[in-house]
């Protein structure tokens, strides 16, 4: 059937096409006819603790129970004998290297004094059908096999991460190295992380719970995640560093994860990621007048998660405006609704603000928390708000924010507001800063 967004994805361009096919010495991957639907290949790659073999496991049973025949899990063959997995089929060296002189293996590469191939046929077959696939390599083929696949299919990366601390930990519990090994695994993860990016890369972070990581790989498996929208201040300009900053020492008080400062806009959505790209680069496009972020008080929630402590922003006939169009672009139901029902019910509900800190507190230590950050953040340039000049695209699947992930920012495309639409007006009325507040 169709997929969700293909009336707007006819709007979108550049849109991720096919790669150029790789004469390789090693291998060809031969495809006999063109499938009408065509196959997605997903390379798996992640640093040591990162969980990759867990998550993958427990997301090709899950699918087996879901009954998903169109995602298969390539073995990939390799010369180790001991502590193979489901997803590994160990053969020796001998038998290694004839099949790979007799053009059995589609991509090869060493590691740790093993050998290691995905092998032709079942990938063949696969694409042939149309199926999409996962196959476990190193992150040092990625190019090659984007080259190699990319006439006949879609290669995307799923890299399965999680932070220095988190790594460190499992590795640690593990017990299977020196403390001095373990830091030199952290420091190859750090340049791993850095070395993976782009479009075609689907970041799972591996930081809550291993129920969340197998949902985060099975909906990037089925083209099926959720996705925000974010205004942002750009990165290293005043507002940024200052709300970075007391973001980052609110939840270092309260152990819980820091986040990037944002105001989220429009409704959340479920797509591919690819899809979700192209979208989030229409909606900023979309945007048709500037956008400001204009503080104007603080307020805490107790059990509200996403509202636990934050910075009110003013709801500007610009900010609604802006709200519509992502509504509209984002969701089906409001695309067929008429513009004006759109407007009062942003007006109704909408309530932009700033997080400061997501969590289930109660109402005496936010209230606490509140207290001690008001004259705070009324004093600093937090109060003067900021001008969204970019529009990130974040994915959060999962309901533990650490597990978030920016996939791409968007430059708002700003022109002048129309005349007579009172933005003016509404903007002489808005509240006169943070500062008079707290004085």
């Amino acid at each position: 059937g169709a997929r969700p967004y293909s009336r707007l994805l006819r709007l979108c361009k550049g849109f991720v096409g096919a790669g150029v096919a790789l004469t390789a010495a090693c291998a060809t991957v031969t495809v006999a006819s063109a499938s009408e639907k065509k196959s997605t290949i997903f390379l798996s790659v992640g640093a040591s603790g990162a969980g990759k073999d867990t998550l993958l496991l427990k997301a090709k049973e899950r699918l087996g129970k879901e009954e998903c025949p169109d995602v298969m899990f390539i073995k990939r063959h390799l010369t180790r004998e001991k502590k193979t997995t489901p997803l590994e089929k160990a053969v020796s060296t001998s038998t290694f290297l004839a099949d790979s002189v007799n053009g059995m293996h589609a991509l090869e590469w060493d590691a740790h004094n093993t050998k290691y191939a995905i092998p032709s046929k079942p990938v063949s077959q696969a694409i042939r059908a149309g199926k999409s696939m996962v196959m476990n390599v190193s992150r040092s083929i990625i190019d090659a096999a984007r080259e190699l696949f990319g006439q006949d299919a879609e290669v995307m990366c799923l890299h399965i991460t999680a932070s220095k601390k988190t790594l460190a930990e499992r590795l640690r519990r593990r017990g299977r190295e020196t403390d001095e090994q373990i830091e030199k695994r952290l420091e190859r993860a750090s340049n791993y992380n850095g070395s993976v990016r782009g479009n075609h890369v689907i970041e799972i972070r591996n930081e809550g719970s291993i129920e969340e990581g197998v949902d985060m790989v099975v909906g990037a498996l089925k083209g099926d995640m959720q996705y925000a929208l974010w205004l942002v201040p750009k990165k290293g300009e005043t507002f940024h560093t200052e709300a970075r900053f007391q973001i980052e020492k609110i939840a270092q008080e309260k152990s819980s994860h820091p986040f990037e400062p944002h105001v989220t806009i429009g409704n959340l959505f479920r797509a591919s990621q690819l899809e979700a790209i192209s979208i989030a680069k229409v909606a900023a496009e979309a945007i048709e007048a500037p956008v400001r972020i204009s503080p104007t008080g603080m307020s805490a929630e107790a059990g509200t998660r996403f509202r636990a402590f934050v910075l009110e922003a003013s709801p500007t006939y610009a900010l609604r405006q802006a709200c519509c169009t992502l509504r509209q672009i984002t969701s089906q139901a409001d695309a067929k609704k008429e513009r004006r029902t759109v407007e009062r019910e942003v007006q109704n509900t909408y309530k932009p603000h700033l997080s400061l800190l997501y969590g289930e507190y109660d109402a005496k230590t936010l209230q606490k928390l509140k207290d001690e950050y008001e004259p705070i953040i009324g004093a600093s340039y937090m109060a003067a708000g900021f001008k969204a000049e970019e529009l990130a695209l974040v994915q959060c699947t999962v309901r533990s924010h650490q597990c978030w992930t920016e996939v791409a920012r968007f430059p708002i495309k700003h022109s002048k507001p129309p005349p007579g639409t009172g933005d003016n007006s509404i903007r002489k009325k808005r509240w006169k800063g943070l500062f008079s507040l707290f004085s």
